[in-house]
């Protein structure tokens, strides 16, 4: 589902208001937050739990707030919860202590049930369910309000 320019104020749109509420954690109206939800390939907006993937932020999102890349467990009626996971972690973000970049300032995150050695970096992955990747960036500068940034595809590895 791709976010709507009138996400957060819906009017009488109630059933668009009830997918957003199953669908996405705290909608809020584009101005205050962007949120992005990752694809992967082929189109499914899950990804299976069992592998190994990468995300990679060339940039930290244009944004004057915070920015955080959250990992939400699939339920089978398509609800998105926060899962158990070894470290307790659920999300990656600006604020995130010891966060490491690049040398060129991307931040790159490792998602699987195993830690790949990347400690800060590393979003552990459900135990069983596939996952659902949301970013979002807080007071979003105008390259994401007009979605022109674009953040690479999430690899499979």
């Amino acid at each position: 589902m791709h976010a709507k320019d009138d996400t957060g104020a819906y009017g009488q749109d109630f059933l668009y208001r009830a997918q957003v509420a199953v669908s996405q954690s705290a909608a809020l109206k584009p101005a205050t937050v962007a949120t992005l939800r990752a694809a992967a390939p082929g189109g499914a907006l899950t990804f299976p739990s069992d592998g190994h993937h990468r995300v990679v932020l060339p940039a930290p999102p244009p944004a004057d707030g915070f920015w955080s890349l959250t990992l939400y467990q699939a339920e089978p009626d398509g609800r998105l919860s926060l899962a158990e996971t070894p470290i307790g972690r659920h999300f990656i973000g600006s604020w995130t202590p010891g966060l490491r970049r690049r040398p060129d300032g991307g931040v790159e995150i490792a998602i699987g049930r195993a830690n790949p050695g990347l400690d800060t970096n590393w979003l552990p992955a459900p135990a069983e369910k596939p996952f659902a990747l949301i970013l979002r960036a807080y007071a979003p500068g105008e390259a994401l309000v007009a979605r022109r940034y674009r953040p690479e595809p999430v690899e499979t590895l």
